[in-house]
């Protein structure tokens, strides 16, 4: 599992966020980036998460927008269940 950092310019400090991928559900397959902790100073980042990168906080965001539509369903998908289509 990956983690990367950012210094939070709102609260200050550092936010870590973690890196994974969809299981299951119509995001399946995708990458997950989900915030996990803050810390006050980096150095409490670097210890806690020895392997974690710094991360610019542009280029998380533009992670976050990031929506690709899968071109198949995923296998539990029922297209009967409250009328939806893929």
């Amino acid at each position: 599992m990956k983690h990367t950092y950012e210094r939070d310019h709102k609260l200050g400090g550092w936010k870590v966020y973690e890196h994974s991928t969809y299981e299951s559900g119509v995001n399946e397959g995708r990458e997950r980036y989900r915030f996990v902790n803050h810390f006050d100073t980096e150095e409490e980042v670097q210890k806690v998460y020895p392997d974690a990168t710094l991360e610019s906080t542009h280029m998380a965001r533009q992670f976050q927008r990031q929506s690709i539509m899968r071109s198949q369903p995923p296998a539990d998908f029922d297209p009967t269940y409250a009328g939806e289509k893929w």
